[in-house]
């Protein structure tokens, strides 16, 4: 690994790619900003994401547009370039941290909840529920499937984003993500 220079002072929060712009675009932690790149190597200041929203924990593409989740405020921005932020408001005010696109919705989660988002825009959300209060903290989808986890040991799927299930309940073969602390 090679470190490299950032336009802005502070934490990544999290990180995307867009295959249609050729771009990576990151949002900060701690702070509202985020940074594009074409390349990882040279990073230009992106924009500032909406207050009152500083702990951007999730951002993921979708093929038109970029949606992040924010968890101090609970709040979701989106962008077509990833420089220009609107703010969305989410159902609920839980602390969302991780949010991930299915070839049709985005589905967000939080942490310290028991609730799930999904957005076929990033624009207009609806709840569902997951299997437990948890810190659902990081979420991938593999084609099919998307698994969620938490920092409290907990793993769901959906199939369908009508409900989550208990991994372990779950028949066929999933990939296993942990998350660490250090």
């Amino acid at each position: 690994w090679t470190s490299r220079t950032s336009p802005v002072i502070g934490n990544c929060g999290a990180i995307t790619w867009s295959p249609q712009l050729g771009i990576f675009c990151a949002v900060g932690d701690g702070s509202p900003w985020s940074i594009t790149s074409s390349d990882g190597i040279t990073w230009t200041s992106g924009g500032t994401l909406p207050s009152p929203g500083i702990s951007w924990r999730g951002i993921s593409w979708n093929g038109t547009v970029f949606c992040a989740v924010e968890a101090a405020y609970g709040i979701a921005a989106t962008s077509t370039n990833g420089t220009s932020w609107t703010q969305r408001t989410m159902p609920d005010t839980t602390s969302w941290f991780a949010i991930v696109w299915d070839g049709v919705n985005f589905c967000a989660t939080g942490a310290i909840s028991s609730t799930a988002a999904i957005s076929q825009d990033g624009i207009t959300w609806t709840s569902m529920n997951l299997p437990s209060s948890s810190a659902w903290v990081s979420s991938a989808y593999n084609g099919t499937v998307i698994c969620v986890v938490s920092t409290q040991n907990a793993k769901a799927a959906t199939i369908n984003l009508i409900e989550f299930i208990p991994l372990g309940t779950v028949s066929g073969t999933f990939f296993d993500f942990t998350q660490s602390t250090t």
